[in-house]
């Protein structure tokens, strides 16, 4: 049996933000001037980096049909062959009933966009309760500013299926952080081939800039992934770039 909190979910196909944030005024990046379809050229694609891509937005005059630099604006195109499990002990899972090539857009981590300081309160209140947290924190390095830029995405109440992807310590999904406006997007991508009907699992403590296992924040939950490079327990529900 599914837990009940797979029934509690309120599916959203965006980021839910706070009714005081207009969405239009987000969009603040110049956007690319392309006319003919994008390339290396546009200035979205160039830059792009390895630790953030920038696709194209309500300021590119491109043509939002046929522009391929959207792709994480678009629905999953794995949507109708996902599929929620009881992956026992570690609760809910996702699967999808397709194989997934490498480098696939697989699906966006959707939520409530929340402050940080409403995350600590939120986690705590869970802790405390012995629930568990859908809170994703992304914790951005902007070195041009010399400061660190905290997104918190909650997916509690507000989600899709990303909510039930377990963490692995060796996952087939990689986290890409992805902007068209002010607010990043997480996305997953496909680390590598998956076959059909295999659990789709992504590192909860996933970095760009820090790879090494003692770099990464661990919580004192045990890991379950199974995987030989299990660290034994799992990550905070943080990404570090």
């Amino acid at each position: 049996m599914i837990s009940a909190n797979v029934c509690s979910l309120e599916r959203i196909s965006k980021l839910r933000l706070p009714s005081s944030l207009d969405e239009d005024r987000l969009h603040v990046y110049p956007g690319c001037s392309c006319r003919d379809g994008c390339s290396t050229d546009c200035a979205c694609f160039r830059a792009s980096c390895a630790e953030m891509t920038f696709e194209c937005g309500l300021n590119c005059q491109c043509d939002k049909m046929t522009c391929i630099r959207r792709t994480c604006q678009q629905a999953s195109p794995f949507g109708n062959a996902f599929k929620i499990f009881n992956a026992g002990s570690k609760g809910a899972g996702l699967t999808a009933s397709v194989p997934i090539r490498k480098n696939d857009f697989v699906l966006l981590y959707l939520g409530e966009i929340i402050s940080a300081q409403e995350s600590a309160r939120r986690k705590a209140a869970h802790e405390q309760r012995g629930e568990r947290t859908y809170i994703f924190e992304l914790h951005e390095n902007i070195s041009a500013r010399e400061c660190i830029l905290k997104t918190c995405v909650d997916a509690t109440h507000y989600g899709n299926e990303a909510r039930f992807i377990n963490h692995s310590c060796d996952p087939n999904l990689r986290v890409q952080v992805v902007r068209w406006h002010y607010i990043p997007h997480i996305s997953l991508f496909a680390a590598r081939d998956i076959s059909a009907g295999e659990e789709l699992t992504f590192d909860y403590g996933f970095t760009t800039s820090t790879p090494e296992n003692d770099s990464i924040l661990l919580s004192q939950t045990p890991c379950e992934c199974g995987s030989p490079r299990c660290r034994g327990f799992l990550p905070h529900h943080t990404g570090l770039m």
